[in-house]
């Protein structure tokens, strides 16, 4: 199935295969996640959220979560502890957006 074409998207279907990726990951080693991180996963999806990604290497990084509009401010509530940053789909790929010189 093609989720991603000519700007038109699933989100539904691209959380879903997230959280699917999430838990196949997490199933390969317990050194993948850690409790904190588990618990705002299982926060996130209680609250509404169809799926998720942890991005990021070395004790560094973010979870990506994918979720309807109307559960962003109970997922909002159960992430109080997390600073939220607000990402939007990019249909044009990567972009040179600064050049020096």
């Amino acid at each position: 199935q093609n989720l991603f074409s000519h700007g038109n998207y699933d989100l539904r279907d691209f959380g879903r295969i997230l959280d699917e990726g999430w838990q196949l990951k997490r199933g390969l080693t317990e050194n993948v996640s850690t409790n904190q991180i588990d618990e705002w996963y299982f926060r996130a999806r209680k609250a509404g959220a169809w799926g998720g990604k942890l991005c990021g290497a070395g004790g560094g990084g973010f979870l990506l979560f994918v979720l309807p509009p109307e559960h962003k401010d109970q997922v909002r509530h159960a992430l109080l502890d997390l600073k939220e940053v607000p990402v939007e789909p990019e249909v044009h790929g990567s972009q040179v957006i600064f050049k020096e010189g």
